[in-house]
């Protein structure tokens, strides 16, 4: 029987989340215990408003496939989650997860920036770009 802080895919107490092999492998990613990464993203990566119910642990489970799928750190906000208007848990990699998986690319060539033309607003009362 889980203890009171485990979350569960099913409601079979073999179905702990922390003991799935996506679990154990993030866990392995990070050096950390699954459990203790479980519980990291459902407190600091899946924001849902207060009062809410928490993020399930299927939904947890979709947080953590994103993060395997594209290598992910959390902590480091390459990844969000939170509930949409109609309840359903989002998923989103941040700017800073899409500039990662571009970099650990073989084909990446870099970025280069170039300066444009500075341009007023078409009515003339913005601020110049």
């Amino acid at each position: 029987m889980a203890d009171g802080n485990e979350l569960q895919v099913t409601s079979d107490p073999a179905g702990k989340l922390s003991d799935t092999q996506l679990a154990i492998d993030l866990g392995t990613m990070f050096a950390m215990p699954p459990k203790s990464l479980i519980n990291l993203i459902s407190t600091q990566v899946s924001a849902v408003p207060q009062g809410s119910p928490p993020a399930t642990g299927v939904e947890l489970a979709y947080v953590m496939s994103v993060m395997r799928q594209y290598e992910l750190n959390p902590t480091l906000r390459q990844v969000h989650a939170w509930r949409d208007d109609r309840g359903k848990l989002a998923v989103m990699v941040g700017y800073d997860g899409w500039v990662k998986y571009a970099r650990d690319r073989k084909t990446y060539l870099g970025i280069s920036y170039k300066m444009g033309p500075i341009v007023e607003s078409p009515d003339g009362k913005g601020k110049k770009c």
